[in-house]
């Protein structure tokens, strides 16, 4: 039998012999005992956490966790330890400096010379595929953000990703203008606002030359490191309310070689590293892209909304044109078949009005328009509509109203029209208006027919004198 002296040899020879051939695996290697503490490893394994062997060995694993995973590490380490190995998995885990770094992991059971358990663990780095397929999934939720959420909520949005990949605690998106001298301030991300910013200055346009070191990207065309805020010699002081910055990144984003936007993040814990301006550059040039089409998409949205507009409202008087009454009265006649419920209208002409024209020019006419279309909109409740059909005529829509209320109204309105204090070049005009009233049938009546008999009542309540209002039933 060998002696003690000889196993022990032996032990040693089969220990080096192992590291020799761990050292030469292209995947990092660890060997753990069962209090989770590092026996060996190889230098592949030292590099991915970027320490020195002698730094590792003896140290529990929980040297390579970040805070928020060492309970999750130390459940699955007793499920290794039982015999439970399962597949290879993807974990987070932290460098020396604190950075994080994402790994595939494949653990297998073993047991040394003395029958201690042991645990073999195989690692591979896989930060950049992790990186590069949340970049995709970013990019991917920003286009689908765009969709429904505004510019503005879609830049915060990519702010608040591009902290949580840096670990930094500020971010901000501007653009630049035109002049490319000044900055129209934009977006902040959501913990900037909420924590470590309450600076006011949402679409401030900004001169640049005023701004500090973190527009020197506009100026330099490229992005910009500061990993020593403080001691930079010609920083600028931060407005009130302006969070400390410690460190930033800004880059610059170039369209048609013009700076159209900048985006800045600040105070991660380490320093901004090349990796970081990789990111930042990217992911800045996506939300540009996709904001910028979120923007355009807007303000076509914008024009047709006021095209829209346009054509259904008269431009001198602000109401509702000819175009817009008959699609309402339409709608109006289809409720009340529906519901039984009364539906009166006004025809109004303005009198003599060919005379304020001759008298005082077509200039004073537009503004007794204007005068009188004020009034009717005072005179009038929410549910009416008052529409200029022409010229100076115009109707009014009384939905729920009766023959005897909408007669009631009528005369408040030509009352009101004839006491308005209504002046032309500083002398007074009266103006007084001829009214017909009509009141839909539910057994004979259309939209034709409710038209015709106002503007018979109309047509009598000019020939009878003017200044009045007649109804027909």
């Amino acid at each position: 039998m060998p002696d003690d002296k000889g196993k022990k040899d032996s032990t040693t020879l089969g220990q080096n012999l192992l590291e020799s051939i761990i050292n030469l695996l292209p995947v990092g290697v660890c060997l753990t005992d069962e209090t989770g503490h590092y026996r060996m490893m190889n230098d592949a394994y030292c590099e991915i956490y970027e320490y020195d062997r002698g730094e590792m060995l003896g140290k529990h694993y929980s040297v390579i966790m970040p805070p928020d995973q060492l309970k999750l590490a130390n459940a699955h380490y007793q499920r290794l330890l039982s015999g439970d190995v399962g597949i290879p998995v993807e974990r987070k885990r932290q460098r020396k400096d604190g950075s994080i770094v994402y790994i595939e992991a494949a653990n297998a059971l073993l047991e040394d010379v003395d029958g201690k358990k042991m645990v073999i663990t195989t690692i591979r780095d896989i930060s950049e595929r992790t990186l590069r397929d949340k970049i995709i999934q970013i990019r991917l939720d920003l286009i689908e953000a765009a969709q429904t959420q505004s510019a503005m909520e879609v830049m915060q949005k990519a702010l608040d990703e591009i902290e949580d990949l840096t670990k930094s605690k500020i971010g901000f998106y501007h653009f630049v203008d035109d002049d490319q001298q000044s900055l129209s301030l934009q977006a902040w991300s959501t913990r900037t606002q909420e924590v470590f910013c309450q600076a006011e200055g949402e679409g401030l346009h900004y001169p640049i030359a005023n701004a500090g070191v973190w527009t020197d990207c506009v100026y330099e065309r490229k992005p910009v490191i500061h990993n020593d805020y403080p001691s930079l010699p010609h920083r600028k002081g931060l407005p009130e309310g302006h969070a400390e910055v410690q460190r930033e990144l800004v880059v610059p984003i170039i369209r048609k070689d013009r700076v159209v936007a900048i985006l800045g993040v600040g105070n991660k814990p380490e320093k901004y590293s090349q990796q970081d301006v990789d990111l930042v550059s990217y992911i800045a040039d996506v939300v540009w892209t996709v904001v910028d089409k979120r923007k355009a998409d807007e303000q076509i949205l914008q024009l047709n909304t006021r095209l829209a507009h346009l054509a259904m409202v008269d431009e001198l008087t602000d109401l509702p044109n000819r175009r817009a009454f008959f699609a309402q009265a339409a709608k109006e006649i289809s409720r009340v078949q529906r519901n039984q419920s009364p539906l009166s209208l006004l025809m109004l002409d303005l009198d003599e009005f060919k005379n304020i024209n001759d008298t005082f020019g077509h200039l004073a006419g537009d503004l007794v328009l204007e005068s009188f279309a004020k009034v009717l909109r005072d005179q009038i409740r929410n549910s009416d509509l008052a529409a200029r059909m022409g010229g100076e005529e115009f109707s009014i829509l009384l939905p729920d109203t009766d023959s005897e209320n909408a007669v009631i109204s009528a005369e408040r309105i030509r009352q009101a029209i004839e006491q308005a204090d209504i002046q032309v070049n500083g002398q007074p005009v009266r103006l007084t208006v001829s009214i017909g009233v009509a009141t839909y049938d539910q057994n004979s009546s259309d939209l034709e027919s409710i038209i015709k008999r106002a503007d018979d009542g109309l047509y009598q309540a000019k020939h009878q004198g003017r200044n009045m209002v007649v109804f027909l039933d």
